[in-house]
């Protein structure tokens, strides 16, 4: 996926965004590419996007696999909480990162349940 049609997702134009897509790794990447540079254009309104497109794959299950390298590069850019404070940023990353903590105690859940059943039989 080429830069402009990375924009043309966040910026809801070109494509339509799936989470289930095939090539969500690359488009996620893809967008956080155009994102992540400090004099990226309309960097926090993209940024809000991409935090709610993360949100989208984290029930899949290969969202670590996915989401992972994308997240580290939001956090480290401080796209989490904007540089300077922006309440729209920490809104979006929160309420990603508790989607991702929920789906990983969903998964402990569901591990533990498991070993459960195994040690019974």
């Amino acid at each position: 996926m080429d830069a402009s049609e990375a924009a043309g997702l966040l910026d809801g134009g070109a494509g339509a965004w799936s989470p289930d897509q095939a090539n969500a790794l690359e488009a996620l990447e893809a967008c956080a590419a155009i994102v992540v540079p400090s004099d990226a254009d309309r960097r926090v309104e993209r940024a809000i996007v991409l935090w709610g497109m993360v949100a989208s794959v984290v029930r899949r299950d290969d969202a670590a696999v996915i989401v992972r390298a994308v997240v580290k590069a939001l956090i480290v850019a401080r796209l989490h909480c904007g540089a300077p404070l922006d309440v729209r940023l920490v809104q979006a990353s929160k309420r990603t990162l508790v989607e991702m903590q929920d789906a990983a105690s969903l998964a402990m859940l569901a591990v533990e349940r498991a070993r459960r059943r195994a040690r019974a039989s």
